[in-house]
């Protein structure tokens, strides 16, 4: 099922043998945009220590309770590794978070979560390429320099906002996303328009063709009239599931498996 990661937050999450606290970001992996944690703020247990914790150890989402499980106890979770939640993410903090838990790292070759986005991304219609932002001058160089050696992990709160520009033209911005709870990919991300009247339209992360950091722009590879034209996303409808399936075949992307 697909659920807004803004719905997610401020979620309960339940331990095996108590509360631990509630949802307050996600960080998602920004080459295959799939979530690797929930950013979680502790409460009153932990003095207000924020935790991750790996999407390896949650199980069901109750939308009704608005509550996610955790297959933890909570003397693990408060021995888990510290990380400085208000700091980029290290790989080498990662390897230790992983070590502790005992996980198989994400990062060592296929997982099912890459999987999905790359499948994705192949039934995508082919289009013409976009053009690039002024490649090969020296601002261009720079830019790509700094975002190659660039932390991987992005938060959800952080690139909300962003500018979404088509391969012709600039659409609106980055609203929320759109997080698979099966192997928590993001699939979509909502655009906000102005230019529309305020409608809201959803576009697959698979139409992506690049994110500048640097000037918070995201391009994709499809046109702006084929977003306009997309499916209206409307969150209060009852069936996402629904949705999805048009939006699969609008885009041309897989239907969900909810």
């Amino acid at each position: 099922m697909l659920h807004p990661i803004s719905s997610l937050k401020g979620y309960r999450l339940d331990s095996v043998d108590g509360e631990i606290g509630s949802v307050r970001d996600v960080y998602f992996d920004c080459h295959d945009w799939t979530v690797r944690y929930l950013i979680v703020n502790t409460g009153s247990w932990l003095l207000g220590k924020e935790v991750l914790i790996s999407p390896h150890a949650l199980g069901r989402i109750d939308v009704s309770e608005e509550s996610i499980h955790v297959d933890l106890t909570r003397e693990m979770i408060k021995n888990a590794p510290d990380i400085d939640t208000q700091r980029p993410v290290s790989r080498q903090q990662e390897i230790t978070y992983y070590d502790y838990y005992g996980y198989s790292p994400y990062w060592a070759g296929f997982t099912p979560w890459v999987g999905m986005h790359t499948a994705a991304a192949a039934a995508m219609p082919a289009v013409e390429p976009a053009a690039a932002p002024s490649p090969g001058s020296p601002e261009d160089l720079a830019r790509r320099q700094r975002e190659d050696i660039d932390y991987h992990l992005r938060s959800a709160h952080d690139v909300t906002g962003h500018t979404i520009r088509g391969s012709d033209d600039e659409i609106g911005h980055v609203g929320d996303f759109l997080v698979d709870d099966s192997d928590w990919s993001i699939r979509y991300f909502i655009v906000e328009t102005a230019i529309w009247f305020g409608k809201e339209v959803v576009v697959p992360t698979a139409a992506i063709r690049e994110v500048s950091w640097d000037s918070r722009t995201v391009y994709l590879t499809i046109p702006r009239e084929r977003v306009k034209n997309a499916p209206e996303y409307d969150p209060s409808a009852p069936r996402i599931e629904a949705y999805e399936r048009q939006l699969g075949e609008y885009y041309g992307t897989p239907a969900g498996r909810a």
